[in-house]
């Protein structure tokens, strides 16, 4: 799931909110009676649940109970995390526990792949949050935290949300996950700027083949929106195939180091995948995801290529993919050409809408 601010920011401001890498964490939307996106799990003592009238807010929430004493289970949803970032989980809890009772709210396992002295090894990183006993209303937990920094590619971790021992109930209600962007930047080596839109070759994929860009395509110069005082680069973009389409902007670059990539985009909300690619001393292409625009108003995306330096021992990562050039996988300073793209998102999506792009920067 992709990092992003809450709709309706203002120009140059980015809102204090952060829309949740948690599908349905207010439980509003139901599937057999059950919390839609999220898998029931079992603990020693099998435990009753329903989705609750009594809420924090909303119309419904999650309702856990049980009248035999031991651990009983949850909910739970996976969730995509990187490396060398903050996150922050958060939940509102309400319980009525018998003596003895108590609930663990929010419990995060993860289990990733990071370099250590050169070579690959499992690394366990876990999250506890919310413990609490007895009887009490609505209380707000959260806890932040930090993914392992050499973490290779990402880690598919679950979420569970309620775990409890005892005789009672427990309510649960607005769960979210927020991503609060990397620990730490290293030095800024490069920086390039999206004010000359001659600067830019722009290319197009319609219907799953290179094309022509669709007619009402346009890049131009944006003052409206303006990235810390100066013009951003708008695209409005056209899809207009059931099958995959895509608008591409190519700028020549000498980008001789780094690892993290950092893109100011100014967002629609419109859900499309925005994505990199990065081209090396030889030519050779490698892609980099950058997730789903779901923001409005200005953010910064970042996106780390470390995986991409350290040489053929990450082609397990399948979030990359590579072409062209000498194929060696890996990334071969200097970069000779950034491209920024557009995917829609479904591929079947007819329509259009527009972003505007600030700056491009690489950090060691």
């Amino acid at each position: 799931a992709p990092v992003v601010f809450a709709e309706d920011a203002a120009p140059e401001r980015e809102s204090t909110d952060y829309i949740n890498l948690l599908k349905n964490g207010g439980f509003e939307e139901g599937k057999d009676g059950a919390p839609a996106d999220w898998r029931y799990y079992g603990g020693s003592v099998p435990g009753d649940w329903e989705l609750s009238r009594t809420t924090h807010e909303g119309k419904q929430g999650l309702r856990l109970r049980s009248d035999k004493d031991g651990y009983h289970g949850g909910f739970s949803q996976h969730c995509k995390f990187e490396g060398n970032r903050k996150y922050k989980i958060s939940a509102w809890i309400k319980a009525g526990l018998s003596e003895g009772g108590k609930a663990r709210a929010l419990i995060i396992d993860g289990n990733c792949v990071c370099m250590q002295d050169g070579q690959r090894t499992n690394k366990y990183w876990g999250v506890r949050a919310g413990e609490k006993t007895g009887d009490f209303d609505w209380q707000y937990v959260e806890k932040t935290f930090e993914t392992p920094v050499n973490m290779l590619g990402t880690c598919n971790a679950p979420v569970y949300l309620v775990l409890f021992y005892g005789r009672g109930e427990v309510y649960v209600d607005d769960v979210r996950l927020v991503d609060l962007g990397p620990v730490k930047l290293g030095k800024e080596v490069y920086s390039l700027t999206f004010e000359n839109p001659a600067a830019w070759k722009q290319s197009a994929h319609v219907n799953e083949e290179p094309a022509e860009a669709p007619e009402g395509v346009l890049l131009q110069s944006d003052a409206k929106n303006a990235c810390e005082g100066k013009p951003g680069l708008k695209l409005r973009y056209v899809f207009t195939s059931a099958k995959h389409d895509a608008v591409m902007l190519t700028a020549d670059a000498s980008i001789a180091g780094g690892t993290m990539l950092a893109l100011r985009v100014y967002g629609d909300g419109s859900g499309h995948e925005l994505d990199a690619v990065l081209y090396d001393k030889s030519g050779e292409a490698h892609y980099l995801p950058l997730g789903l625009v779901y923001w409005r108003g200005w953010k910064t995306v970042y996106k780390s290529f470390a995986d991409l330096i350290r040489g053929p021992e990450s082609k397990w990562d399948v979030s990359c993919e590579h072409w062209g050039g000498d194929k060696n996988q890996t990334l071969e300073l200097p970069i000779t050409r950034v491209t920024i793209g557009l995917n829609d998102q479904p591929d079947g999506f007819k329509g259009k809408g527009e972003i505007t792009f600030g700056w491009l920067k690489i950090y060691e």
